[in-house]
């Protein structure tokens, strides 16, 4: 049954002087409550520092009391999942610890987050709302940063011992770009741009929470045969697409037929050597595993492949002569 009871109270109050006043008419202490205010279709925790003319609470506003234990099912880092029966005056770090020494593993470097938001170990468990849906886990230090490119910002996230490369490994899942081809750069106080090193993690190459990174591309050498011609090309962006490069060879040679009839393999104008390197038109050389100094061949569809099976059946004639003597 639920029982309703009025308080008096100060538009200046906050919410820890609600709950004293609460504590004096109810006998329950301070460190035991959790007030909740209903939003909409939600209810929500108050924190002990938030005034409650901030919170629109006024007169006959409606708050919710809650003296009971929680309990939470809390994500560990090892994979293992905690239940744990929490009471409103647990502090954080508490409760952190009762859940790793649960699942056997040493707190040290751990934090209780809330998606992925580190809760201050300070603070009571009865100030922290809880709603269907919510993720509780216990993990390391995480560190947020916003990836800048050419199309969008995009929000990512690391452990804070992780290295760069792993940060780039996350960005190739949805900017594509082979973590070799990326560039990372930050800005520092001064204003000078600085290429972060893929060995150290972010705290090392100073980067701080929050901050903006800006992706860039390599440039490199590349050797291309066409036509029976070879063709050097000079610190090329590694951020054109396969169209893009296949033209400015087009243009080096002065070729005027379609761009459609010909692909790109890797190695060099003998058939024999040839590995695939072309999938689609649009797809850029940072998409791809290139590297410096690799050399391509621009061949034609239907007579250079044609020519490539034939000394491979020559191959396989000889190969199966020298058997059979």
């Amino acid at each position: 049954m639920t029982k309703y009871v009025g308080i008096s109270f100060c538009a200046d109050d906050t919410v820890l002087d609600l709950k004293r006043k609460i504590s004096q008419k109810l006998s329950v202490p301070v460190e035991k409550q959790r007030l909740k205010q209903k939003l909409g279709y939600k209810k929500v925790v108050l924190q002990n520092n938030s005034l409650l003319r901030d919170k629109q609470i006024s007169q006959d506003s409606e708050l919710f009391l809650l003296t009971e234990p929680r309990d939470l099912r809390i994500h560990m880092q090892n994979g293992k999942q905690i239940k744990l029966s929490v009471q409103n005056d647990e502090k954080v770090r508490d409760v952190r610890d009762r859940a790793c020494r649960e699942a056997k593993i040493n707190p040290i470097g751990l934090f209780l987050n809330k998606h992925k938001k580190i809760l201050d170990e300070n603070m009571i468990m009865g100030e922290i709302g809880w709603n269907y849906g919510d993720r509780l886990t216990i993990q390391k230090k995480i560190i947020f940063v916003i990836i800048k490119t050419t199309k969008e910002e995009k929000s990512e996230w690391i452990y804070e011992d992780e290295k760069v490369i792993e940060l780039k490994k996350k960005i190739q899942l949805f900017d594509v770009a082979v973590p070799q081809c990326q560039i990372l750069r930050r800005k520092d106080a001064r204003g000078q741009e600085i290429i972060l090193n893929d060995e150290l993690t972010l705290t090392q190459n100073n980067v701080k929470i929050n901050e903006v990174l800006t992706l860039e591309y390599i440039t490199i050498d590349l050797t291309i045969y066409f036509k029976e011609e070879k063709y050097k090309l000079k610190d090329v962006n590694s951020s054109i697409t396969i169209r893009q490069l296949k033209q400015m060879v087009y243009d080096k040679s002065r070729f005027t037929g379609s761009i459609e009839e010909f692909e790109i393999i890797e190695g060099k104008s003998d058939p024999c050597q040839w590995k695939q390197f072309e999938t689609k038109n649009y797809e850029r050389l940072c998409d791809k595993q290139v590297k410096n100094g690799m050399i391509l061949t621009i061949i034609d569809e239907k007579e250079d492949l044609i020519f490539k099976v034939k000394i491979q059946i020559e191959q396989e004639k000889i190969i199966d002569l020298i058997t059979i003597v």
